[in-house]
């Protein structure tokens, strides 16, 4: 068989393994980042961290800190997290519940919440993103003797929370990836091995040829020795 018809079905094999173990190729990414902070405000800190990406399916954790640099009282708290379905539809994948930021803080006070989210299997690839809300009370000194309470809000502002990956891409990509490593692989051995061939090639050429001048050397002188077998006088009978 042509090996280069060998190789191009080896290719065919190993592009059909890849697509029925595709399913294990594509792994959850756990590494965090921060995507949203207030650094200070009012006597108001925030900070949101979330996975930098995820796979339909997957639960994720959001982690929010609210803290203060000094005396707050905070009255309400609101996060939302969206994503599209279809590309097109808007779909709310969690909240937080304000219950866990309400109330009084001491200067460097900070609570943290972890919130589970669930991306839905049928959400579209791309971007996730929130929604973020609060209202809080602090004490404004003027005098020693005379401070005034403030009541502050942080306007609803928008931010990207985690990237869901397209899992089909994914896995093209990896199978595209593990098929093109195997090709040069095989382009190495089919050329190593033409090589080899050239050289034995060119030894088995020789020796053939060695072979062939031996035999018709034999043939010659076997045929001379007939000829002059033939051509020798006969001896005469007394």
């Amino acid at each position: 068989m042509n090996f280069r018809k060998f190789m191009i079905s080896v290719l065919l094999l190993v592009m059909l393994s890849l697509t029925l173990t595709s399913s294990t190729v594509a792994e959850p990414t756990s590494k965090t980042r921060t995507v949203y902070q207030l650094e200070e405000y009012g006597g108001l800190t925030i900070e949101i961290e979330a996975p930098y990406q995820a796979d339909p399916g997957e639960k994720i954790n959001v982690t929010i800190r609210v803290g203060a640099t000094e005396q707050i009282d905070v009255i309400s708290f609101s996060l939302r997290i969206y994503g599209l379905i279809n590309e097109t539809e808007e779909d709310l994948l969690g909240w937080a519940d304000v219950t866990e930021f309400r109330g009084p803080y001491t200067p460097g006070a900070t609570r943290e919440y972890v919130y589970n989210v669930t991306i839905p299997e049928d959400i579209s690839p791309g971007l996730t993103y929130g929604d973020i809300s609060c209202k809080w009370e602090s004490m404004e000194i003027i005098s020693d003797v005379l401070s005034v309470k403030l009541t502050l809000s942080l306007p609803s502002a928008g931010f990207e929370v985690t990237y869901v990956r397209n899992k089909e891409l994914e896995r093209l990509k990896a199978a595209y990836e593990e098929l093109n490593a195997t090709y040069w692989e095989l382009n190495s051995s089919y050329t190593e091995l033409k090589q080899k061939h050239s050289a034995s090639s060119g030894q088995l050429t020789g020796a053939r040829n060695l072979m062939y001048a031996f035999i018709a050397t034999t043939v010659i002188s076997a045929a001379t020795a007939i000829f002059l077998l033939i051509r020798r006088p006969k001896a005469r009978w007394e």
